[in-house]
């Protein structure tokens, strides 16, 4: 071979070297890709990963926020706490302005003193007492001047219908005796006469023998026959004036009786009258003295104050409006999560859940431990927004390492929580959508 040609296949086979190394990279790439396609491959199929529903959620008190309330409501008087305010239980929150309700209240009182007495009177009416015994509820009143007023006002009154009836009592026994006195005074009457009309007979007897005598006038007869007859009429009329005034003494009797069951009667019906209104004042005047103990607000439990409305004195507080709500310090927080409707079937009661507060600082604290303590079964709307969600609960887990921070967490901070629902592998989280259309597709008519 010549020096040329040697060169030339030199040449050639430096050409040549290249291409060969550029195969044998190329090769090994492809082996590698191969190897690695495969590693992911069976990554995918075997390595499982875990799985999670997130949803935004609040923290919240347990029994809920604790509402001050009244039942009437009223005009504000004072108020003792201001907003963020630490109160314990019982303690005044605020009062309300009893004007309205103490006037009420003393104008029922005083009624109430006043049927109280006239029940006590008529009590000593119907028992013919000499005096009224008043009720020990009255007694221990005395100090209060409407009460001291009605037992005045019916010791007057007793006093004043005894002395009437006792009056007409009197002047009816009067009249009877007047009666009595004039019958005895007729009747004597009647007796003289009748001795009279007989001697008057006894005369016309001898004066009639006399004429036929021819001893005696007959106009002396007649004389005598006239004071006969006027005799006879005065005892007649005698008799029936007796007879009249007997009459008169029977309707007194019987008026006097009248007096008595009449006065029955009427008491008997003035004490039921009183008695059924003495019940239902009693009823309206212990609702006005519950309506009053109700004037001042008290903390139901003790709490922080929050949602308390900047309010003037003598604002009206409208029934049952809300005035301030109390956050319970020895409650536990729970964590109140809105969840996707597609998220819903994922997601069960003993779930384990980890928790982002946002108001947190999370490069220093670590996300906090729980579980899902209770999933709503119907999905509420909100009215605002639109969106449609269910709720649930969650509760952190106090003997977890993050169980320290727990300190830090107050009602109303916004969470992100992240809910394990299980473990797959790559390929069927990359499946399942297809897996679904597939399903679907056969499903279609």
């Amino acid at each position: 071979m010549t020096e040329r040609g040697r060169d030339r296949a030199v040449a050639v086979s430096r050409k040549e070297r290249p291409r060969s190394d550029m195969r044998r990279i190329i090769g090994w790439g492809c082996v590698l890709l191969v190897l690695q396609f495969c590693c992911f491959g069976v990554w995918a199929m075997t390595v499982p990963l875990r799985g999670a529903v997130v949803a935004q959620g609040v923290i919240k008190v347990h029994s809920k926020r604790k509402a001050v309330q009244h039942l009437e409501g009223g005009i504000v008087k004072s108020v003792h706490v201001r907003e963020n305010d630490q109160v314990k239980a019982g303690q005044l929150i605020a009062r309300l302005d009893t004007t309205q309700i103490e006037a009420a209240l003393g104008s029922l009182e005083t009624k109430y003193f006043a049927v109280l007495a006239m029940e006590a009177r008529l009590a000593a009416e119907e028992a013919r007492a000499k005096s009224i015994i008043f009720p020990d509820e009255l007694k221990n009143s005395a100090s209060h001047a409407s009460a001291r007023i009605a037992m005045q006002t019916q010791e007057g009154e007793f006093a004043a219908r005894l002395a009437a009836i006792e009056n007409e009592r009197k002047m009816i026994d009067q009249q009877m005796l007047q009666l009595t006195d004039s019958i005895r005074g007729l009747e004597s009457s009647t007796k003289g006469v009748e001795q009279q009309l007989a001697l008057l007979r006894e005369e016309i007897a001898d004066t009639s023998y006399l004429l036929t005598k021819g001893l005696a006038r007959k106009p002396r007869l007649l004389a005598l026959k006239r004071a006969e007859a006027e005799s006879s009429g005065q005892i007649d009329r005698n008799a029936a004036s007796v007879a009249e005034k007997r009459g008169k003494m029977a309707e007194l009797e019987d008026r006097r009786r009248q007096l008595g069951f009449n006065q029955n009667q009427e008491i008997a019906k003035q004490r039921h009258a009183a008695s059924e209104e003495i019940g239902d004042l009693r009823h309206r005047i212990a609702a006005l003295r519950n309506q009053l103990g109700r004037s001042e607000l008290r903390a139901p439990e003790s709490g922080k104050i929050v949602g308390l409305n900047s309010r003037d004195l003598k604002a009206v507080l409208a029934p049952r409006e809300t005035f301030l709500e109390i956050v319970p310090t020895e409650d536990r927080l729970v964590i109140e999560a809105a969840l996707k409707p597609m998220d819903r079937e994922e997601v069960y009661a003993g779930q384990i859940a980890r928790v982002r507060v946002h108001a947190l600082n999370i490069r220093r604290r670590p996300m906090l431990d729980g579980k899902v303590v209770a999933v709503a079964a119907d999905a509420l709307t909100d009215a605002k927004s639109g969106v449609t969600s269910y709720m649930a609960e969650l509760e952190l887990d106090i003997n977890a390492p993050t169980a320290s921070y727990f300190s830090s967490l107050l009602p109303g901070m916004p969470v992100e929580i992240f809910i394990e629902t299980g473990e797959r592998t790559f390929a069927e989280y990359l499946l399942q959508p297809m897996e679904l259309r597939i399903n679907r597709a056969f499903k279609e008519h």
